[in-house]
């Protein structure tokens, strides 16, 4: 396409573009594209052999020699010879080690291709124990008492409950007494403006998107249009432009192909299936060049609650797993009451209002055309289900901020920004629409009446805010020490006239806290899924190389392991011990030794780190990053680093003060584990340049020191 691309008139789309038509613009765009790219990338006929197998890996010329093995050994029953059972037994042995290196060799693909899709990867380990691949289809629905079988019929029918979702949860939202301006503060003084892109931007932007396959509406291919970007880079950036000079969004950009996914349960009723929306790839260009560009402004501003982690750079699950586990040792080491209420709303991206956050977005300081673009980008969008190769009719959105979108998350933590305002008292971990609540006094009877008092102002913002709180599933813990728990501690604590449940387990983003902060179960929970996972790599080892099952360790193993390790893995060494007996279990898989095997050596070999040294590895890492400036502001002042409280240049001048702690549990936080570790870490890797430089050194450090 690239040749042809450059020899392409665009003088049609360019007038449109000059008498300001962007609608007009993008489809006389989209028409001379599509001409081109069908030209260029036809679609291929599905292969269509007399021979069929359900096996993916068996190709005709495997399939041929099946039969004829097949016939060899009828030949020899019929007429049992020496020669013909020699010339049966020859071709089977060539045929056995022939199939089994196809078997391997398309495994090994297929892994390779999706190492970084875990459900592509899981789906294509069940093809492998079950040994065919596993349909996607749907065959049946349930809506009420009527079953549907027809692929257009339970394309509308999903179409119709994904898209009313967010309406119908809405609707049944009580107004607030508060209007929205009551929360906000001052409007901004500073506008928001939508700066032009250029070819080379798009070119950027095109390259740095993730890997995908999956087609929007536009029926383009992503892989390819990324592959030829370059030749219509020059008018995809000059149809954004226009679109943000005039605030118009050009309606075919605003409908998104949406494909549902079976999440669990039964198969056959719609809520047991998750929305995965696409938009056409120009939209997530433009999308991602705004995002840019609204994400530059607010961060400049500082216009976000520094408790946001959601989509933020330099933020993340852990960072949020960080300060919440800071907030509860603090609390128990003064001897302090505490509670955390987890607060759990139903479908919050679903139910966000256009004229409230258009009313916010204004008083940010999105203003003017910016601001029309807003408003255009958000009116009269559509989404459309895919159902067994079936497309339904497009159905209006009239709630949510838009799903599969680069822009979405941050209009969302946007809405949401100003519940911090709502309390002086409370203390609020957010992550997008995880919302977490942390109260602490000295008196029970104080704790529980401010967490009332608190709750019910809470309440009352998601009522003006138009976002539906489940109170039927969000709960609260009540945190203490292993003796202290013994007595029991229980708070009545409602929203509204309904009480919120006591538990002494909550999952908060992904891993499992309880009362004592022992993580118990989180540890219980993951072992029993690394145990899982290790156990179906053994199962299919035996035609996958070595590579292929050290890749499936990264996958399938090594994520368990690592995420969140900075919190839960900060324990005693008694409770870490099942996740290093089952490390060196799949190491002995990967090298394909005997189960009582010495595995040093193949840790070694294969360059994975030891269980045990995991939590250092991770906590040296937010280490350097806060003493780079690489960490949130709500860390900036965490540590009190030495050389801030003399200028004498001494050995320990680089180094930090350990915060006090009277209990253990404040002593496996990170504000009193991490100086211990950063100080203990040579100067010549503490004072590399970048990050990238420092998790390599720190790393062949650990491993050679353990």
């Amino acid at each position: 396409m690239s040749a042809v691309a450059c020899s392409v008139n665009w003088s049609t789309v360019y007038q449109d573009l000059e008498q300001e038509k962007p609608n007009e613009a993008y489809l006389g765009f989209m028409q001379i594209y599509r001409e081109n790219y069908d030209r260029n990338f036809p679609k291929l006929p599905k292969p269509n052999h007399k021979i069929s197998s359900k096996k993916p890996w068996m190709t005709p010329g495997l399939l041929k020699s099946c039969l004829r093995k097949e016939r060899l050994y009828v030949r020899y029953k019929k007429h049992p010879s020496v020669e013909n059972k020699a010339r049966y037994v020859a071709f089977r042995k060539l045929f056995t080690k022939l199939r089994i290196e196809a078997e391997r060799r398309y495994y090994e693909d297929e892994f390779a291709k999706y190492s970084q899709d875990m459900r592509l990867t899981w789906k294509t380990i069940k093809s492998l124990i079950a040994g065919s691949r596993v349909s996607s289809q749907i065959e049946l629905l349930k809506t009420g008492d009527t079953e549907i079988d027809d692929p257009e019929a339970m394309a509308n029918h999903l179409n119709e409950f994904f898209a009313g979702v967010g309406e119908s949860l809405a609707q049944k939202i009580p107004a607030g007494v508060k209007s929205v301006e009551d929360y906000l503060d001052p409007p901004q003084r500073d506008s928001f403006a939508l700066y032009p892109t250029t070819p080379q931007e798009i070119i950027d932007l095109a390259r740095l998107a993730k890997y995908s396959r999956s087609l929007g509406p536009d029926e383009i291919d992503p892989l390819v249009a990324k592959t030829a970007i370059e030749p219509v880079a020059e008018i995809i950036s000059a149809i954004i432009n226009s679109s943000f000079a005039t605030g118009i969004v050009p309606a075919e950009l605003k409908i998104a192909s949406v494909t549902p996914i079976f999440k669990n349960g039964d198969k056959q009723q719609m809520t047991n299936y998750r929305p995965i929306s696409v938009l056409p790839y120009t939209a997530k260009l433009m999308e991602k060049a705004i995002a840019n560009r609204l994400t530059a402004y607010v961060e400049k501003l500082e216009l976000l609650s520094p408790m946001q982690f959601g989509f933020r750079k330099q933020h993340s699950t852990e960072m949020a797993l960080i300060k919440i586990q800071d907030m509860i040792t603090n609390a128990i080491d003064k001897k302090k009451y505490s509670l955390g209420i987890f607060i759990d709303l139903a479908k919050a991206f679903d139910t966000v209002d256009h004229t409230i956050l258009i009313k916010k977005l204004s008083n940010y300081g999105v203003r003017g055309i910016p601001l029309e673009w807003f408003k255009s980008y958000l009116e009269a969008r559509y989404q459309r289900v895919r159902c067994n190769g079936v497309l339904s009719g497009c159905r209006l959105i009239s709630y949510g901020v838009p799903q599969g979108s680069n822009l979405g998350p941050l209009l969302f933590i946007l809405y949401i920004n100003d519940l911090t305002n709502v309390s002086q008292i409370l203390k609020l971990v957010l992550f997008a629409d995880d919302t977490t609540v942390f109260l602490e006094h000295n008196s029970l009877a104080e704790l529980e009446n401010q967490a009332n008092c608190e709750l019910a102002k809470l309440a009352e913002w998601f009522k003006t805010n138009k976002l539906s709180l489940n109170v039927s599933k969000t709960c609260y813990m009540s945190f203490t020490t292993s003796k202290k728990k013994k007595t029991g501690t229980e708070f009545r604590l409602f929203i509204g006239d309904s009480a919120i449940t006591r538990v002494d387990t909550a999952k908060f983003l992904g891993v499992y806290m309880d009362e004592t902060l022992t993580w118990t179960n989180h540890i219980k929970i993951i072992a029993n899924k690394i145990a899982k996972n290790i156990g179906v790599i053994r199962r299919i080892s035996h035609v996958i190389s070595p590579k292929i099952r050290l890749n499936l360790y990264h996958t399938m193993v090594s994520p368990y392991m690592s995420y969140g390790n900075i919190v839960w893995a900060s324990n005693y060494e008694s409770r870490m011990h099942c996740f290093t007996i089952l490390q060196k279990r799949i190491i002995r898989i990967i090298g394909g030794d005997s189960y009582y095997a010495p595995t040093n050596l193949r840790f070694e070999e294969t360059k994975i780190m030891k269980f045990v040294n995991l939590n250092k590895y991770f906590t040296g890492i937010f280490m350097y990053k806060f003493m780079n400036n690489l960490v949130p502001g709500s860390f900036k002042n965490y540590f009190v680093k030495v050389a801030d409280t003399h200028r004498y240049n001494t050995r320990a001048a680089g180094g930090l003060f350990r915060q006090y702690a009277r209990t253990n549990y404040r002593k496996f936080a990170i504000g009193c584990r991490g100086p211990v570790i950063w100080n203990a870490i040579p100067t010549a890797i503490q004072t590399l340049k970048t990050l990238r430089l420092f998790i390599s050194s720190w790393k062949a450090f650990i491993n050679k020191s353990a």
